[in-house]
């Protein structure tokens, strides 16, 4: 429903037990669409897919100096609604309440 700009020297932590959670200097901010490790997977501490690429490029940009005086962009986390999907989706909600009773 919405897409969160987050700009990699905001990011202080990675959690993927559940998904992908960021921990970030803005407060934290989870990507519900990340798929979360499976059963046992998770039991046994592993991350998600996602937390691990993301974790995988954040250590890799401090090991290269890039993140080493972290300065951040703007005094907010970027925000955009796609208001298109969600419009369709309250038409769609709508039409699933209303047309069984009509019909």
């Amino acid at each position: 429903l919405r897409t969160v700009e987050v700009p990699w020297p905001a990011i202080d932590d990675v959690d993927g037990r559940y998904g992908l959670r960021l921990r970030t200097a803005y407060g934290p901010v989870t990507a519900w669409a990340a798929g979360a490790p499976a059963g046992r997977e998770r039991a046994r501490g592993e991350q998600s897919r996602a937390a691990r690429e993301v974790s995988e490029r954040l250590d890799a940009l401090r090991a290269a100096g890039h993140l080493d005086d972290p300065r951040l962009e703007r005094p907010a986390l970027r925000t955009t609604w796609h208001r298109g999907l969600v419009a369709a989706f309250a038409v769609l909600g709508a039409a699933t309440v209303v047309l069984p009773l009509v019909g």
